[in-house]
């Protein structure tokens, strides 16, 4: 294991409810990257109760874009069943509090609006962190 994913599954360990972006989701998904093993951690952990992973609606919106544009019903099946069914993951509406939210953090970092809108669900939703492939949440603070 590298200092990365030490330092990652350190921080995995001291947060209770953290938000995943879709390029977290999607590399849970596609088990095709090198960050496949990361994420398998923290749905391990979702799954044995040890910790609860938010999606939120706008990342499912992005993860259904695929399976509805190729008519992929497995993936849309996979899709669902990964943001409905899977223990200790739930999947956040898009709320007027999280509208909100969002605006003010856009406003206040220059997010594009749709990491707005994740780190806005994961503030609403009362997360300890955001796990992403984005370096533009180093910019939220803490």
């Amino acid at each position: 294991m590298g200092d990365r994913q030490r330092a990652f599954v350190k921080a995995l360990g001291a947060s209770r409810r953290v938000a995943i972006d879709t390029s977290a989701c999607l590399f849970y998904l596609q088990r095709a990257s090198h960050r496949f093993g990361l994420m398998y951690e923290v749905m391990r952990r979702a799954v044995s109760g040890g910790l609860l992973v938010e999606v939120p609606g706008i990342v499912r919106l992005e993860l259904l874009v695929m399976p509805y544009q190729t008519g992929d019903l497995a993936l849309m099946r996979t899709v669902r069943r990964l943001t409905e069914e899977l223990p200790g993951v739930s999947t956040s509406d898009i709320s007027t509090e999280v509208l909100f939210a969002s605006a003010a953090i856009r406003a206040h970092t220059r997010l594009k609006l749709p990491d707005a809108m994740v780190v806005g669900a994961a503030a609403v939703g009362g997360c300890d962190a955001v796990i992403g492939n984005d370096a533009a949440f180093r910019r939220v603070p803490a």
